[in-house]
């Protein structure tokens, strides 16, 4: 292994170590009430070297978001697999939907948050990401309700 690649596994995996710390605040105390001092006294790094991995708090905020909307992103995925009717694919998404929203709340309500007026006008590749992601599941959905309309196991007029 080279040291450039080194050198980038290692960035990586700090930088996962600081979303990481600041998922679990964000997710005890909420957004407003952690700021990067908190964050950088908890990753035990200095506050400089987070603003070297995110330019602000709201963009570590949504690199904690992201790591959700990928979870749903799997779960519904994972949902419409298989040969099987639009309808019970349609049913299978809302399932997966509801199982997100049970097993993991707190991404649940960063995603909601995250969609709050609060955050309006911050776009970098991490909320492109998320867009993206966001316009993947809702394809997934739609997908799966146009395909039981055309086995007919939705009627097209609902």
């Amino acid at each position: 292994m080279s040291t450039a690649e080194r050198k980038e596994r290692e960035r990586a995996m700090r930088q996962e170590s600081i979303v990481g710390v600041a998922e679990q605040m964000f997710f005890s105390r909420g957004f407003d009430n952690v700021t990067m001092d908190d964050i950088a006294r908890e990753t035990e790094l200095a506050k400089g070297t987070l603003y070297l991995y995110f330019q602000n708090k709201e963009e570590l905020y949504f690199a904690v978001v992201l790591r959700g909307i990928q979870i749903m992103n799997a779960m519904f995925q994972e949902a419409v697999e298989g040969n099987k009717p639009g309808l019970d694919k349609t049913y299978a998404v809302g399932v997966a939907f509801y199982e997100f929203f049970k097993a993991h709340g707190d991404y649940f309500r960063a995603l909601a948050y995250g969609k709050s007026a609060r955050f309006e006008g911050g776009h970098n590749d991490i909320t492109a990401e998320i867009d993206r992601l966001g316009a993947e599941n809702l394809g997934i959905l739609t997908d799966s309700i146009k395909a039981g309309i055309a086995d007919r196991s939705i009627r097209p007029d609902v």
